[in-house]
């Protein structure tokens, strides 16, 4: 029984830490983005696209932005593809949010990139984090590490053990 405490307490850490670091990356590329150099781009494709549903009270669709331009740096011409930095099937937009988007960023369309000087291919539309998936991934990724310090804790008799 201490073995499957023991290999509950390693993955609810390492399911936190995983949680977390994934919502400190996406906000720390965010704020550097907001320094990065600026050049004209040109929208070669923009859609929406269902990446999933969840329940609360009611069913709710989640939706992405998917949209490629192009840009050039020192002549050299690059293709990017990030709207925003967000972190995979953790935020979304709801579907006007998405299309939205998707008419500011229609085919045609001349808009500002910014891109990474030390990687002129990684580029990003707009330079900002996605709300909801970094309030996701903290909440889910605090969870996990309460969850994680409770059963030792438990285990030793320090706290009152409410799931025995």
């Amino acid at each position: 029984m201490l073995v499957l405490r023991v290999f509950i307490v390693a993955v609810l850490l390492a399911g936190g830490f995983a949680f977390l670091r994934a919502a400190w990356r996406a906000i720390v590329r965010a704020r550097a983005s907001r320094s990065w150099p600026e050049v004209p781009a040109e929208i070669v494709e923009s859609s929406t696209k269902l990446i999933g549903h969840y329940t609360t009270y009611r069913v709710r669709s989640i939706w992405e932005v998917e949209v490629s331009y192009v840009y050039a740096v020192y002549g050299k011409w690059y293709s990017g593809h990030r709207h925003r930095f967000s972190i995979w099937r953790f935020g979304g937009m709801t579907f006007e949010m998405a299309n939205e988007a998707v008419a500011r960023y229609y085919p045609g369309a001349h808009v500002t990139v910014r891109y990474d000087p030390d990687h002129p291919k990684e580029s990003v539309l707009e330079p900002r984090a996605d709300r909801d998936g970094v309030t996701t991934c903290i909440m889910w990724g605090t969870m996990a590490l309460l969850a994680a310090a409770y059963l030792p804790l438990a285990e030793f008799g320090a706290i009152p053990r409410w799931l025995d």
